[in-house]
């Protein structure tokens, strides 16, 4: 009988809560993740590409709450969240992910006040 070596849960904690258990891989973070607010509750995001990824997960947070607010999982190297309100602070944590849908442990993370 053989046994399947099983990858490492991750954890995300953030304000106390857990918002996701996801099987991981072991690519690294993009090199470099910038971003803007664009206006209209809108930030633009733009990222390196990491090889061997497969797709790219974006978690949006309000840092003024404490909270996750949304999460995107992203084929190219840049999208546009929306639906985010003027004045408030926000972190994006930007993860490759491998084939199968595991997501990276390594992350990069960039806050943005959106004006």
């Amino acid at each position: 009988m053989s046994h399947a070596t099983v990858p490492p849960i991750r954890s995300l904690l953030f304000a106390g809560r857990s918002h996701s258990m996801l099987y991981t891989c072991n690519l690294p973070a993009p090199a470099s993740f910038s971003g803007t607010s664009v206006g209209s509750g809108q930030a633009a995001l733009d990222w390196s590409g990491v090889f061997g990824a497969y797709q790219y997960q974006v978690k949006t947070y309000d840092l003024d709450e404490g909270l996750l607010v949304g999460s995107q999982t992203v084929s190219g190297t840049n999208t546009v969240v929306s639906g985010l309100q003027q004045g408030k602070t926000y972190r994006f944590e930007l993860a490759a992910v491998c084939t199968g849908n595991r997501v990276s442990s390594n992350t990069i993370i960039i806050d943005i006040v959106l004006n």
